[in-house]
């Protein structure tokens, strides 16, 4: 089956305000994906705002530059401004701020300039890191630091508001703050950041519900965030975090009316009947997939294309398989992987934009094909390794119980992640790891992530591997490692800060129990 649906809309200018989650950093942020979304669906933007780069830091410019990442360029069809300062909390934000080689105007200077349509809010990671390392990890403290940034963040969309010259025509939208944690912080402060960050969006939510405005909107990137499986660091999302944030913000921008035509309706079908316009040739629409593997090839006959957008999925719209854009107009096709084998309905959707502007979308179901089951991926398990002695080294194979149900595990696949934090590692052709630790005393444990593929070339989960604790002159007593268990802690309690105290000594061993989360924060970011 085949349908196809053409539409033109008029263009509005989108802001996007925050720190280093919105600006990217080493990755394009959240602002590609949205943006792919946005042009498959039509939806012409201007993206607005005197940055265009990532990975810039206004407090230390000569260390971190900025950039423009990988294809998130202009040349690429991008557009990249953007109003977002890395390492910026919500109050310098608000009122301003200034370094020696940088100044930041207030946000009500950037709306008043731009009079953007819709301005993203992503603030408050900064205000709770800040907070944590400056020592705030009683209930009293973080719950005064969450007030405070809430304070801070509603300044900042009263003064958006204030400073728009048509408020009406304007819709914020406030972003209730992905998790973060980091390894850089001691035990107290991993546990203090992890509170004030669940805190902080109930309070944003409840910030955005008493502001009463209907053009003030809540957008949940909160809920289902993994900070495992989406940041690269434990702050800053990697591309499954970037597609997360991507899906929140667009589907309250959809619903706030960004995807209108030029008159001001919905979407509207094209009669079609045009033998000039681009088609799907292979597979033909309605047919049986040939396998897990699908070649989908397109002829854009005489239309002047600019760009392509494919996607395939369980479900209209659904990007489970495919989710490309393609900037090259001569693109004619794309190898789909990862198909089901079952027999289910697959959906696809090839979008293209004219020279002229406008975006059609043709619309395409097939049957995957039930030969048998597809492959599956292997399935790589977390490991604890040690104790060891500080500063020596030790090789361990980290695919003892590692597993792959239809196939074998390729041992020489083993590809480090992320990590160590504490020293250095290395993968043999058998799989075995070398670490080798610096010998420093910031921490009782260090951690790196692996995967690994399989003989049919799936590539497992990321595993977390624990190193530690690590054996120094002042390692505590057996008897003391006993007693650990029943030391009596009230977390968050005034009243208790010598068991915080001796908490901090033993966290680290609970947390690799719990396997701890394994993950950095850059500073200055």
């Amino acid at each position: 089956m085949l349908t196809t649906t053409s539409f033109a809309l008029a263009q509005q200018s989108v802001m996007v305000a925050g720190d280093s989650i919105s600006a990217g950093f080493q990755r394009p942020s959240y602002r590609q994906p949205l943006l792919d979304d946005l042009a498959a669906r039509g939806c012409t933007v201007d993206m607005v705002g005197n940055q265009n780069l990532n990975s810039f830091s206004f407090r230390n410019p000569s260390s971190y530059p900025g950039e423009q990442f990988g294809d998130f360029t202009p040349a690429s069809g991008y557009d990249v401004d953007h109003q977002s300062w890395p390492g910026i909390t919500a109050g310098e934000f608000d009122r301003g701020t200034s370094t020696t080689a940088v100044n930041v105007n207030p946000i009500s200077a950037y709306v008043t300039q731009f009079q953007p349509n819709f301005v993203l809010v992503h603030l408050g990671t900064n205000d709770l890191s800040s907070g944590v390392v400056r020592g705030a990890d009683t209930e009293t403290e973080i719950n005064s630091l969450v007030s405070e940034t809430t304070g801070e963040v509603r300044s900042v969309v009263n003064n958006i508001i204030a400073s728009h010259s048509n408020p009406a025509q304007l819709r914020v939208l406030v972003a209730n703050v992905i998790p973060f944690s980091s390894d850089n912080f001691t035990a107290v402060q991993t546990l203090a950041s992890m509170q004030a960050s669940s805190l902080l969006t109930q309070s944003l939510e409840s910030m955005v519900s008493n502001l009463s405005n209907p053009n003030v909107l809540l957008v949940d990137v909160e809920r289902g965030f993994d900070i495992n499986a989406m940041t690269t660091d434990g702050v800053h999302p990697n591309a499954a975090g970037e597609r997360h944030m991507a899906d929140a913000f667009r589907s309250v921008l959809i619903n706030a009316g960004l995807c209108k035509d030029s008159s001001g309706g919905d979407n509207g079908e094209d009669p079609g009947g045009d033998e000039s316009q681009p088609e799907m040739i292979e597979p033909v629409a309605g047919s049986e997939l040939p396998g897990s593997e699908v070649t989908f090839r397109w002829v854009k006959n005489d239309a002047k294309v600019s760009d392509w957008y494919l996607r395939v999925g369980d479900t209209p719209g659904g990007n489970h398989y495919a989710d490309r854009r393609f900037t090259n107009s001569e693109t004619r096709s794309f190898l789909v992987t990862g198909l089901p084998l079952d027999g289910r309905e697959i959906h696809a959707e090839l979008s293209y934009k004219t020279v002229g502007g406008n975006w059609t979308i043709n619309r395409l179901t097939y049957r995957a094909s039930d030969s048998g089951p597809a492959n599956q991926v292997p399935v790589a398990v977390d490991d604890i390794i040690g104790p060891i002695n500080a500063g020596e080294s030790i090789v361990f194979n980290v695919l003892e119980n590692d597993s792959d149900s239809d196939g074998e595990l390729v041992r020489a696949s083993v590809t480090l992640v992320s990590g160590p934090s504490l020293g250095s590692a290395s993968v043999d052709s058998m799989g075995q790891i070398t670490y080798q630790h610096d010998g420093s005393r910031d921490s009782v444990q260090d951690s790196l992530r692996y995967t690994v593929t399989d003989n049919d070339g799936a590539v497992s989960n990321i595993a977390t591997v624990s190193i530690g604790p690590f054996q120094t002159e002042d390692t505590p007593s057996q008897q003391e490692d006993e007693n650990w268990e029943n030391l009596p802690i009230a977390i968050g309690s005034e009243n208790n800060q010598g068991g915080l105290s001796m908490l901090s000594n033993w966290i680290d061993r609970l947390i690799g129990q719990m396997r701890r989360i394994n993950l950095g924060i850059l500073s200055g970011f």
